[in-house]
């Protein structure tokens, strides 16, 4: 429960946000320097996967700790 508590609060939002898009910008680096483009491409999903849920304070992982997807629930609770 803890986990979900801090990946509801600020700084969790922040950080799934700065990985997402640290993780979009390896994603075109690759496409663009010409690597392999699977990977470029999983980056880039992993990446808006990631910056999505972090601004929308979703927490996919919450309900395995027993809480809820929303990160409104969790940081009441």
């Amino acid at each position: 429960m803890r986990f979900a508590q801090f990946m509801s609060s600020t700084a969790g939002r922040a950080l799934r946000i700065v990985a997402g898009v640290a993780l979009l910008a390896a994603g075109i680096t690759i496409l663009v320097a010409g690597g392999s483009i699977a990977l470029g491409v999983v980056l880039l999903a992993v990446g808006a996967l990631f910056t999505v849920v972090g601004a929308l304070n979703v927490c996919l992982l919450a309900p395995i700790f027993g809480a809820s997807f929303d990160g409104r629930k969790v940081a009441g609770s």
